[in-house]
């Protein structure tokens, strides 16, 4: 298999956690946590660490360490998946980063708006905040340069289809 880095991206509640955590579970859950790498018990790896409530890239210290994480993680590993908000924006960090493995996978998900104020509502008492509506074009304009640059990119309406379907079609996809 080439290495690979694929980047789980999208706005808040647009289902990027539950989707990294239904493939955790799919490569047999976290087998040990150590410099930002949070190794599967399939030989996954996974940005960030996943025994907190919102996990991902968005618990390390900035997007500047990423590159350094995915270089690690490919040394031992095949592929290694990031996801978090701070994945929604472009630019050399990110780039650095991706471009580390020999194939780069994009997923961007999606929901309309209203999914998203009932995410929210359901998980905090959130809001539709204008941020999020500006993350969620920002998400998707993000998307559209990772395919300019010559990425495989994905977009999925998390409305269409469950967490564990778009787990499975993500892990088909890293298969091919």
């Amino acid at each position: 298999m080439r290495k690979t880095c694929v980047f789980i991206i999208g706005t808040n509640a647009s289902g990027k956690s539950t989707v990294a955590r239904k493939l955790i579970e799919s490569f047999g859950g976290v087998e040990s946590y150590k410099d930002g790498i949070s190794s599967t018990r399939d030989g996954v790896a996974f940005a960030g660490r996943y025994d907190v409530k919102y996990g991902g890239v968005d618990n390390l210290n900035g997007t500047t360490i990423l590159r350094d994480i995915v270089k690690k993680a490919l040394e031992s590993t095949d592929c290694i998946i990031c996801e978090g908000m701070r994945l929604k924006c472009w630019g050399q960090n990110l780039t650095h980063a991706m471009f580390n493995a020999d194939r780069q996978i994009v997923i961007f998900l999606y929901a309309p708006l209203q999914e998203i104020q009932k995410r929210l509502a359901e998980r905090s008492n959130g809001t539709l905040s204008k941020d999020i509506i500006r993350g969620q074009r920002e998400s998707a304009h993000s998307a559209k340069k990772w395919q300019t640059a010559g990425c495989d990119v994905v977009a999925i309406d998390t409305t269409k289809q469950t967490p564990d379907q778009i787990a499975d079609f993500i892990i088909n996809k890293i298969n091919l």
